[in-house]
């Protein structure tokens, strides 16, 4: 699509949400229960055992790998190579999905969701305010392909409580105490949710581009403490911002 045709699509698109906001809000936040896709799960659960299985026993790299980077000490013992593969192919898979989440709004957006969203719009899609360039925060309706909502920090914050409420079997949309360390990390400091995404997908070695060498450093060094922070991994850190349409 040429630029004006994303443009025409997204105003159109923007307008609809405008809408639901002011007659439907629960709209904006549609999420199919997971109970939906257990049988797929399940059988992609026991692929992957069976999967690391075979790595653990088969000749080739990975089994290379685990004879090549054996746990220290008496932990050994306590973590049998076919475990040990399933974590690795795990992460892999963790790594993949994060990626094909951020190629998904590419479709509609590029590969500048920000500046494009804002070209079809200046102003808050729940409330209608004017959107400052350091208050733009993206929020996706439905996870499904859609392109995501730009949106004011306090509203996409009372869409997550309505979905806290509303949420099923326990589920919810954020975790608070991830929230509060990330943001915590980036007050008070030049970083921005871009970097840290970027600095993420740098240290996965995926391909991303940084304005300096200078931003490129701040970005991984971000990424890092992220993972400090929260004790989760790059891929959990990317899904986390997605979630949560930040950056």
């Amino acid at each position: 699509m040429s630029k004006t045709e994303k443009i025409d699509i997204l105003e159109e698109y923007l307008d609809y949400y405008r809408y639901l906001a002011k007659e439907n809000p629960a709209q904006l936040n549609v999420k199919l229960e997971r109970a939906a896709f257990v049988s797929t799960i399940n059988e992609f659960e026991i692929l992957m055992h069976q999967r690391a299985k075979e790595f653990a026993s088969e000749p080739g790299p990975i089994r290379d790998f685990l004879r090549s980077h054996v746990p220290p000490g008496q932990i050994a013992q306590h973590l049998p190579d076919e475990f040990r593969a399933f974590c690795l192919l795990l992460n892999a898979v963790k790594q993949w999905v994060a990626k094909q989440q951020i190629d998904t709004d590419k479709l509609v957006l590029g590969g500048t969701a920000r500046a494009t969203l804002r070209a079809a719009s200046d102003r808050c899609t729940i409330t209608g305010e004017p959107l400052a360039r350091d208050d733009m925060e993206l929020h996706h309706p439905v996870r499904d392909g859609r392109p995501p909502l730009p949106v004011s920090k306090a509203a996409h914050k009372a869409i997550e409580k309505q979905g806290k409420a509303t949420a099923s079997n326990n589920e919810t949309d954020s975790d608070d105490e991830f929230d509060i360390a990330l943001r915590n990390l980036k007050k008070g400091r030049s970083w921005s949710w871009v970097m840290l995404r970027r600095g993420c997908l740098d240290l996965m070695n995926q391909p991303v581009e940084h304005s300096t060498p200078a931003v490129r450093a701040n970005s991984r060094t971000f990424a890092r403490k992220a993972l400090d922070a929260t004790g989760k991994d790059l891929a959990w850190i990317i899904n986390f911002l997605d979630e949560r349409g930040l950056a």
